[in-house]
């Protein structure tokens, strides 16, 4: 669209400075490069007029006409337009240009010396090229542009317009290149926005595309301003393609395969109009409308699917761009509706400073951008500081926790092998009988306990249980040792009834300790029992098993109490099962009981088997029941045999 616009400029500014002084038929033209068509000659044939549609000759040319001078005109000179090479004779001889005036195309002024005012000359221009078949320029007359005027006048019309059309150029050209460079330092500065490095292309390209256009405007020489419309094509396109990858950068994460055939097909375009320059206008109007429909389908398809914009604030664009919108009505109007003498008051480029809000635009939606990243920066990392702070609060109270932790682990551990040491390491050896202790506790320091007392008369044997778990538990059992080894040389119903009382006296604050004893010499047992399960005898002579019940409280629950004893006759074989309630009410995953009926079982199938086996066997059966689950109380056994001779 610009560059159709700049074309509408063109044609506009061409037709402001063409003067109906002479009507069309007054042109004449001849083919050939004889130089006696410089003058007029009545007898010269081969002239014909020239239409006001003619076209250009196929070759090189003469055109004449017999042009009558103003007569208000003190020094009579011409600015003649012409984009083509000639060269310019007045009544047969040569003339050079004294200076360029008028825009385009640029006009030369040119002083008729020895003119008369008022009086007729021969004005004849040797045409030189460019031939037919340019269809950018079609017609001759479009092409050629005639004004008379005193010299001094349209020589300092040139200057001022030159002065001018170069301040406007230098001005929205250094606009182009200072926003240029300052995204671009911002791309630099922060890589992450890759639409700074595609908004810097655009202002270049744009400051590249206003110096190749604005220099086609001014350009005197024909061949230089030919360059210049070689290069019309590439300065369009560079602009239009970073205008399109930075659309791009608003909407996608990354740039569409699409972009690149149309790299491509630009590229190639503008390789083609470097060796068609006549055609550009053609070429440029395609390059326009394809970049305007893939950032129109762009937005139109992102909106549909309301997609959110990778950068917000995309309608601060659109506030620049109504000024841009304006200046293309603009042009058209000039161009459509003759309304230039309406228009005429703004005597600036209109429409390429138009580009300069829409840039400024661009530019602020950017730096709103990068301020935003900025204070949601900010604003993250006061949010890590004082999430730092927690962390680091969290931290130091994780790292007090965890050394408390391990303190009270390392105490957990010196009181286990306090208890541990406490309990016999060795089970004791008494003439037939095998005799086995096992112990798993429940948390790091457990309740139970066994012990044994060996002495001339016999073995005294105790299991116990302290209330609870834990530190207090391991507590209880070190008195509850203290006061078996301070009474163990009594038979069993007295030991448990002293140590009620000793531990009684501790005031150990609702601590008691249940506790089974049995005295082994010879083939006698003698058993006591202080609220501990009840002990199991298999008869091996009968195969049956019996649970020896009679219980009484727990030790330090009572200053005194009368414990009662039972005394068994063992023979070979006999077993004799001391537990604590560790496995009878160990649970399953369906929180069901292993209960008594299973220990009973356990015993009965594996009797045979000798005292450490069978623990294994109890151990066993326990931990297949549980299926995996952990222990809920302390689990202890004691086992007597019976051995034959």
């Amino acid at each position: 669209m610009l560059k159709v616009c700049l074309l509408f400029s063109l044609l506009h500014a061409s037709a402001l400075w063409a003067q109906p002084a002479q009507t069309p038929n007054q042109w004449e033209m001849k083919l050939g490069e004889h130089l006696h068509g410089a003058a007029f000659d009545p007898l010269d044939e081969g002239w014909t007029e020239v239409a006001t549609d003619g076209e250009y000759p196929s070759g090189p040319a003469w055109f004449r006409m017999f042009l009558s001078l103003d007569p208000n005109l003190k020094n009579p000179a011409i600015a003649l337009g012409l984009r083509a090479r000639f060269r310019l004779y007045w009544n047969g001889q040569a003339l050079d240009p004294v200076g360029s005036g008028g825009i385009n195309p640029t006009h030369y002024v040119y002083a008729l010396e020895g003119a008369q005012p008022g009086k007729s000359g021969t004005l004849a221009i040797q045409y030189l090229g460019p031939f037919s078949g340019d269809p950018t320029f079609s017609t001759w007359l479009f092409r050629l542009q005639l004004r008379q005027g005193n010299l001094q006048e349209l020589t300092l019309e040139r200057a001022e317009i030159e002065a001018e059309h170069t301040f406007h150029k230098a001005f929205i050209i250094g606009i182009c290149l200072a926003f240029c460079l300052l995204h671009l330092l911002l791309f630099l500065f922060y890589p992450e926005l890759r639409a700074n490095l595609y908004y810097a292309g655009l202002t270049f390209g744009v400051g590249f595309m206003i110096w190749v256009f604005l220099s086609l405007f001014m350009e005197t020489d024909f061949d230089v301003w030919l360059a210049y419309q070689r290069l019309s094509t590439l300065s369009l396109a560079l602009p239009l393609l970073f205008g399109l990858r930075f659309t791009y950068a608003l909407t996608y994460e990354k740039c569409p395969r699409s972009f690149w055939p149309i790299v491509v097909f630009f590229m190639l375009m503008s390789m083609w109009g470097g060796f068609q320059p006549f055609l550009v206008f053609e070429v440029n109007g395609s390059l326009i409308l394809i970049a305007f429909a893939e950032i129109s389908r762009v937005l139109i398809v992102s909106r549909l699917k309301k997609r959110t914009p990778l950068i917000r604030g995309v309608p601060i664009i659109a506030v620049g761009a109504v000024p841009a919108m304006l200046a293309i009505l603009y042009e058209l109007a000039v161009l459509n509706f003759s309304m230039w003498p309406f228009l005429d008051f703004l005597g600036v480029p209109v429409f390429f400073y138009a580009s300069v809000p829409l840039m400024i635009s661009v530019s602020v939606f950017l730096a709103r951008h990068f301020a935003t990243t900025n204070r949601d920066l900010a604003s993250r990392l006061e949010q890590v500081r004082e999430l730092s702070e927690k962390t680091l609060a969290q931290e130091l109270e994780r790292a007090r926790l965890e050394a408390d932790n391990e303190r009270k682990n390392k105490e957990l551990e010196e009181a286990r092998n306090l208890q541990l040491s406490m309990l016999p390491h060795q089970a004791p050896v008494l003439a037939r009988y095998e005799i086995a202790f096992y112990m798993q506790t429940a948390t790091e320091v457990g309740g139970d306990y066994y012990d044994f007392h060996m002495e001339d008369t016999g073995l005294t044997l105790v299991i116990g249980d302290a209330t609870g778990h834990g530190m207090r538990a391991g507590a209880m059992v070190a008195a509850g040792k203290g006061a078996f080894h301070a009474y163990s040389g009594f038979h069993p119903g007295q030991l448990l009834g002293k140590m009620c009382g000793a531990l009684k006296k501790m005031n150990l604050k609702g601590m008691f300790m249940a506790m089974a004893a049995v005295k082994l010499y010879e083939n006698k047992a003698i058993l006591a029992n202080a609220g501990m399960p009840g002990s199991i005898l298999y008869r091996s002579k009968n195969e049956s098993l019996e649970v020896i019940g009679e219980q009484g409280p727990p030790l330090g629950s009572l200053a005194f109490f009368p414990y009662r004893e039972t005394e068994l006759i063992l023979e070979d074989g006999d077993v004799l099962v001391f537990q604590s309630d560790g496995l009878p009410e160990r649970f399953n995953k369906e929180d069901q009981l292993f209960g008594m009926d299973r220990v009973l079982k356990v015993i009965q199938q594996r009797s045979q088997e000798s005292a450490k086996q069978l623990i294994e066997a109890l151990v066993e059966g326990g931990v297949l029941w549980s299926g995996g689950r952990p222990l809920d109380d302390d689990m202890t056994f004691v086992v007597v045999k019976r051995l034959g001779p």
